[in-house]
């Protein structure tokens, strides 16, 4: 049993916030040159083999190459310190405070180094990669890798997983079963740590401490969630409400001194954020090292921060105060272009109209048109007698239940296809040929023609040329694919025609892929990458933008374009945006706007 004593030192656990900023802020640190370290070392091996990125399109270079299997091998390094750094020594860190043990930042990584060794063995590397890998993908479980902190599944793959119920299903399952893994095998990593047993022993003894303290671990979980979000909603609260002083009641005239007080909040807020992320996760661990101590009766009295900790920490905080300030006031001068206007980013329509009709049909391309939509992207197959339709899938099965793909069917055969799409099938459409899309479009829209599936090749990239040439469209119409030597191909062939790499993982110099368009999936497409890519003098195009934060961060960050399957809404968000208030706040308050976007958007990266 857990006694109430055991309970309230659950609240102590803020009295040794000096100690973990300290042992954060220095390893950190460490973590950020060992991240240099990584950068250089990856770009020297793709110098030795004349690349300057890897990207979504070279996945066989990885695996069939010596320069492949060396980056792949310093990650696999790389990943075990950021294994050691996050993981192990969060137990050993957590493990020493609670029982009274002084904290000794060089102490801790040494002996989170030498706890490598209990995963020296097939199943260690398998929660390695699973920590590393599988979690993130999931979306579920305790994993801080920070070197994996950002993997997902691009939603490209979540949108077509979500078009099959099936497929739905077995994701969701998938899902539920990573999140039981995690939850029996909580324990494993502090039964090997700080229990120092043999791995199978300590999995063992990890699925029986859950099953004999399943309703006080929910509990106990839940309260400590519970705590950190009142935390963030405290502190979001007195900030939002200083600001509110200082505009409503003080009254700031001054448009310097409003913009310096803007600017000031912003830093703020983000410095709050990243101190609360600093702490949050040792304060996770040492939640769950609490409940490992008590469920296996080997707790002791905390070791508190010194008054000498708190004293550096006050120190520290008032310096940095001081920084924020002036740091404000010199930003604020460059107002402009530290928070920027919401760009005017371009809106294309997701397979000719999105969902204002059925997909790749003129019918969809034509509502887009009368939505005043500025393009609309269309995917080009090529059929059994060499013709060119739109057609998103290998076959026609999901859009009118014929199962042969395109390159079975002659242009006459599909011609006769019907398309019933299920969001419209009130006005079924037909599957429309590539001229039939151009004539359709000519004067009225910009089409971003991607070369799909198994018949895009350097035939089809030759001939949609010479279609869309003898039309007269080349300056209206963008060549896309993922397959990155084609686009390539089509860039050095035709240097004339505007080309785009649609590419959902990289690494690397994102900026140098040889087409004019980067055309980047919304994960992928950070603060860093948009600049990267704009500053190289290349347009950004972000896919596929559903949703109101993805659409309104996207504006914000200066993207050149989405594709977007939303229509209506992501031109009322655009227009939201963009609008200025005309009255005597209106300046006032597009400032306020852009620094709220701005800091919001930074957080969301």
């Amino acid at each position: 049993m857990i006694n109430r004593t055991d309970k309230k030192t659950f609240f102590k656990f803020k009295k040794c916030i000096p100690t973990i900023l300290r042992y954060q802020i220095l390893t950190k640190a460490f973590l950020l040159l060992v991240d240099m370290a990584f950068r250089y070392a990856r770009g020297g091996i793709l110098w030795t083999s004349d690349r300057a990125v890897i990207s979504s399109g070279d996945i066989p270079f990885l695996f069939t190459s010596v320069q492949g299997w060396g980056i792949m091998l310093i990650g696999l390094v790389i990943l075990s310190v950021y294994m050691v750094f996050d993981v192990n020594a969060m137990i050993i860190l957590s493990n020493k405070i609670l029982h009274n043990k002084p904290v000794r930042t060089l102490e801790v990584v040494k002996e989170a180094f030498l706890s490598l060794k209990y995963f020296n063995n097939p199943f260690g590397f398998f929660m390695l990669m699973y920590m590393a890998f599988i979690l993130p993908l999931a979306g579920v479980g305790l994993n801080a890798i920070s070197l994996t902190e950002n993997l997902y599944l691009p939603n490209f793959i979540v949108s077509f997983i979500h078009q099959n119920i099936l497929f739905t299903i077995l994701y969701y399952f998938g899902v539920l079963l990573a999140f039981v893994f995690t939850v029996f095998n909580i324990f494993t990593f502090h039964c090997l740590i700080i229990g120092k047993e043999a791995m199978a022993a300590a999995r063992e003894h990890a699925a029986e401490l859950i099953k004999k303290n399943w309703n006080n671990f929910v509990w106990t979980y839940f309260k400590f969630i519970l705590k950190s979000v009142l935390v963030v909603l405290i502190i979001a609260g007195v900030i939002v409400g200083a600001a509110a002083f200082a505009v409503f009641v003080v009254k700031i005239d001054d448009n310097d001194a409003y913009r310096a007080f803007l600017t000031f909040m912003s830093y703020l807020v983000l410095s709050v954020a990243g101190i609360f992320i600093l702490i949050f996760v040792p304060m996770h661990y040492l939640t769950l090292t609490k409940m490992y101590d008590l469920y296996t009766g080997e707790y002791e009295e905390m070791y508190l921060s010194t008054r000498r900790d708190y004293a550096y920490m006050y120190i520290a905080s008032g310096i940095f105060s001081v920084f924020l300030l002036f740091s404000s006031i010199f930003t604020s001068g460059n107002f402009d272009e530290e928070f920027p206007k919401v760009a005017n980013t371009k809106i294309i329509a997701h397979r000719a109209g999105g969902n204002l009709g059925d997909e790749n049909t003129v019918q969809g391309l034509n509502k887009a048109i009368e939505k005043g939509v500025w393009g609309g992207e269309v995917d080009v197959q090529r059929t059994k007698d060499n013709k060119y339709i739109i057609n998103h899938d290998d076959t026609f099965r999901r859009l009118t239940g014929n199962k042969k793909t395109t390159s079975e069917l002659t242009l006459e055969e599909i011609k006769k296809l019907e398309v019933k799409d299920s969001l419209h099938s009130e006005e079924s459409g037909q599957i429309a040929s590539l001229e039939e899309m151009l004539d359709a479009a000519n004067g009225k829209i910009v089409l971003y023609i991607e070369l799909k599936g198994k018949t895009a090749d350097e035939k089809t990239a030759d001939d949609i040329y010479g279609i869309v040439k003898n039309k007269g469209m080349l300056n209206q119409v963008v060549f896309v694919g993922f397959n990155y030597k084609l686009m390539k191909y089509m860039e050095e062939k035709h240097p004339n025609a505007e080309t785009g790499y649609l590419c959902y993982a990289a690494f690397g110099e994102i900026e140098n892929l040889a087409t004019d368009e980067i055309i980047i999936e919304e994960e992928l497409a950070t603060p860093e990458n948009i600049d990267k890519i704009k500053a190289a003098g290349k347009k950004v195009i972000v896919w596929t933008v559903n949703t109101p934060m993805g659409m309104a961060r996207f504006y914000s960050r200066g993207a050149d374009g989405i594709i977007t399957d939303k229509i209506d809404k992501s031109l009322s968000i655009k227009s939201l945006l963009q609008s200025d208030r005309i009255d005597k706040y209106g300046e006032a308050y597009d400032d306020m706007k852009r620094v709220i976007l701005h800091t919001i958007f930074v957080l969301w990266a």
